[in-house]
């Protein structure tokens, strides 16, 4: 669990912050249980992350299933210090962030089902007083056809 490998009482985050970590760790919980229940063969496997500056995740991959050729459904929770680089890139003016998110990609075995992908971040900065001076949300949410056809030409071009 997120909550096993983050100290929500150590991370700098707002009070949504703390709530939108739970509320990721348990988007993947119900959407890894609903889509082992669709796909009737494979199970997600799990595996956690540390950030050694701050921070870690869980990774949840479901492979060579009924439904699912391949898929994972991962969250992350990481925070730092605001470096000089983040301050040249990002354009920003803070001591410390906070970043928590999920991400999903699902590739069907059936090449006319849609792979489906998505993101759900959120991204928080604070003063030299932790208090928050900026959050900003992102969601990217989209599928894709494939369609896999082979052609032969089966006509006399004379």
């Amino acid at each position: 669990m997120l909550s096993d490998l983050i100290d929500k009482n150590f991370v700098t985050c707002s009070p949504f912050g703390k709530i939108w970590i739970d509320t990721v760790e348990n988007l993947q919980n119900r959407i890894c249980s609903k889509l082992e229940t669709l796909d009737g063969k494979a199970k997600f496997i799990e595996d956690s992350w540390q950030r050694n500056e701050g921070g870690g995740g869980i990774t949840k991959v479901i492979a060579n299933g009924g439904v699912f050729e391949k898929g994972g459904v991962n969250t992350s929770v990481v925070f730092g210090d605001v470096t000089e680089v983040m301050r040249t890139q990002l354009k920003i003016d803070g001591a410390k962030w906070f970043a928590c998110g999920l991400s999903l990609v699902m590739h069907p075995v059936n090449p006319f089902v849609p792979t489906v992908h998505c993101n759900y971040r959120m991204f928080e900065l604070f003063n030299g007083q932790d208090e928050e001076i900026d959050r900003w949300c992102t969601n990217i949410s989209f599928k894709r056809h494939f369609f896999i056809f082979h052609f032969c030409q089966c006509t006399d071009r004379r």
